[in-house]
């Protein structure tokens, strides 16, 4: 892959043999338990194609819309297990401004209430993704829909526009 002007941002047309977002070792292989969830748990904004492809969608809020400050991309914990597990970036794959923008991957947890001895691994994109929501001007009320697919680190974005409901095309 070849570095464009900005440091976060790869030309994606290169080939796939480049392996420098993974990670030896995954933070989540500590001593703590973690909840361990099936394909079966997946919820209605998530939909798995098959067994290697992930989609699932977000509306933007108000928050998330906000351009003064910064903002994260939370990862559904179901889908993030699944794809994201022993990756440190990821690159957004867009027919929208900002394509080959690469978003650092954060792995956070928190305790789960309904299991005391067990914890929930959440995912977020952070640096990078601020920036990509950014050139995209998204608003409020916008949907974008999310593609992963298991063992990659290019990650599909498109947007709907609430006021078109159509997709966008990049200018």
């Amino acid at each position: 892959m070849t570095l464009i002007n900005n440091e976060d941002i790869i030309d994606l047309s290169g080939n796939d043999s480049d392996s420098d977002c993974y990670i030896v070792s995954s933070p989540e292989s500590s001593v703590h338990s973690y909840e361990n969830v099936t394909e079966d748990d997946i919820d209605e904004n998530e939909e798995v194609n098959d067994q290697n492809m992930y989609k699932w969608e977000v509306i933007v809020s108000k928050a998330c819309a906000c351009r003064t400050k910064p903002q994260v991309l939370h990862i559904p914990p179901k889908i993030s297990q699944f794809v994201l597990s022993g990756k440190e970036c990821v690159f957004i794959d867009t027919p929208h401004k900002m394509s080959g923008i690469r978003c650092t991957v954060k792995t956070y947890q928190r305790k789960n209430k309904k299991k005391k001895n067990k914890k929930i691994v959440e995912k977020y994109l952070t640096k990078g993704w601020y920036t990509w929501a950014l050139a995209n001007s998204l608003n409020q009320g916008d949907r974008l829909i999310f593609e992963l697919e298991r063992g990659s680190n290019i990650l599909h974005i498109d947007i709907v526009r609430s006021n078109t409901n159509q997709a966008i095309s990049s200018t």
